[in-house]
């Protein structure tokens, strides 16, 4: 059953992707900056941000894999079970085989305070063989695929579903403290990364809604 947001409410939102048997997921956090509409939920979120992410997903993705669906759950100041949605589900829209499952783009995420503490991490699923160019580093399309992802996530976002509205912002969530901070900056890596627990080597994953 979906459930009503509050202003400062915090949010994470998951975007699931998959190849084969093997699932990747995304998650970023957000806080409910207002409410403008209607008594919104956490459904709305999913579908909104759904709509909005699965085509930058898609673009950095093989036809080999596939963007599979987003959810969105409180998890503070008091948790709720998630909701979800796998309205935009569809293959990726690179035509190429893609590469190694546990080979990734890697995308940085910053706020205003120093450390390794203050930055985010985020690793991009399923990228096809025709964007690792030279070097065996991704090329310049994936590379410009990939800013558009890293502009989308620093966006504050407002979403309307049937006449509800909500503006969320993206922040750091500190799971120790259950507290956030702004998100101000981002990097998109020129290496590959690896995410190992995405390998064909680990057991099959099984779908997660």
């Amino acid at each position: 059953m979906p459930n009503t947001l509050l202003v400062n409410d915090i949010l994470a939102v998951r975007f699931y992707s998959n190849m084969a048997q093997q699932y990747s997921v995304n998650v970023r956090h957000y806080r409910v900056f207002s409410i403008n509409a209607g008594v919104p939920t956490d459904f709305d979120v999913a579908v909104r941000m759904d709509a909005i992410f699965a085509p930058v997903f898609k673009a950095l993705q093989s036809q080999g894999s596939s963007y599979y669906g987003t959810s969105a759950q409180v998890i503070g100041p008091i948790k709720r079970p998630p909701e979800s949605t796998t309205s935009s589900t569809g293959p990726g829209d690179e035509v190429s085989d893609p590469l190694p499952p546990q080979v990734c783009g890697l995308i940085s995420l910053r706020t205003a305070l120093a450390g390794p503490k203050n930055r985010g991490r985020l690793f991009i699923p399923f990228p096809p063989e025709t964007d690792s160019g030279t070097g065996a580093r991704p090329d310049i399309d994936y590379l410009a695929n990939a800013n558009a992802l890293l502009s989308e996530l620093l966006l504050t976002q407002t979403l309307i579903n049937s006449g509800r509205s909500v503006t969320i912002t993206p922040v750091l969530y500190h799971r120790e403290l259950g507290t956030t901070d702004p998100l101000t900056s981002g990097l998109v890596r020129n290496n590959w990364a690896t995410q190992r627990r995405r390998s064909f080597v680990n057991r099959p994953d099984v779908p997660p809604f």
